[in-house]
């Protein structure tokens, strides 16, 4: 990645770092941090290569690059095996795709603040995976007593979907791009409406037999853990999300992370 990255770029790679680290320290029973690399770090050799297909809020593809050392640490932490059994093959290599679905679907909930709602899906080994990359990013991922190098590739679609910069960072500017016929009065007067704001703690689908059926004490699992963050909600549209707090006897949200200034100027268009 370059120093000349557009916003929305540097904002998914940060969203990767974040996601790499969340998953890994879960998935992996230890305490991971994952930071951007120079180039000189990138793998030497590509022992495996993990694509996926972006769709819905972005386009293209993203792949994961690894060689073969931490291709094997991976896999050993996560199928907790002995450092002397460890090894390379076929079960190392589904392993390792496993750990990078969760960091896909954990990805897609990060970024769906600055892109709105964005499906990441793996693409098997085959010929839909092979394409050359048009940008990456180095990553390094830590733990103690293992340090990993991690290639984040984008093919050209990719890299041009989230090359588009947003210049304007005001709220009259990005209204104006959307509509092209809102004055700074109107948007004056916006500025006093009242809006629904809704806390999603999370969602599941059900077939409609299955929501029939509920009955007082039934359990519904939703796709999210304890310490996610929870996601405020405004016309249908993630804004922001953070903690659950209790403020006098009612529920209330510390905000930990808020969209971006495009992603909220959104509401008014």
């Amino acid at each position: 990645m370059t120093a000349n990255s557009g916003p929305k770029m540097r904002l998914f790679v940060e969203a990767c770092l974040k996601s790499l680290s969340h998953v890994f320290s879960q998935a992996l029973m230890s305490p991971w941090q994952v930071t951007a690399a120079n180039a000189a770090s990138a793998p030497s050799e590509q022992a495996a290569v993990l694509c996926f297909a972006l769709s819905k809020g972005l386009r293209g593809k993203i792949a994961f690059a690894i060689d073969s050392t931490a291709g094997v640490t991976l896999a050993r932490l996560f199928m907790g095996i002995p450092p002397e059994e460890a090894k390379w093959d076929d079960d190392a290599q589904q392993a390792v795709e496993e750990l990078f679905r969760q960091v896909a679907g954990r990805l897609a909930t990060e970024v769906s603040s600055v892109a709105g709602e964005v499906q990441i899906e793996f693409v098997p080994r085959g010929p839909d995976a092979r394409w050359q990359p048009a940008s990456r990013a180095c990553l390094r991922a830590a733990t103690e007593g293992s340090v990993l190098e991690i290639e984040l590739l984008f093919n050209a679609e990719a890299t041009d979907c989230l090359e588009q910069a947003v210049e304007q960072s005001n709220v009259e500017d990005l209204a104006a791009q959307t509509s092209g016929s809102i004055s700074r009065e109107n948007i004056n007067l916006l500025m006093d409406v009242e809006l629904k704001a809704l806390l999603r703690f999370g969602q599941r689908r059900m077939l409609l037999r299955d929501v029939l059926e509920l009955s007082a004490g039934a359990v519904i699992e939703l796709d999210r853990q304890v310490q996610d963050p929870v996601e405020l909600l405004l016309d249908g549209r993630i804004v922001a999300r953070g903690e659950v707090v209790i403020v006098d006897g009612n529920y209330g949200l510390r905000v930990t992370d808020v969209a971006s200034a495009p992603q909220r100027a959104n509401l008014i268009s």
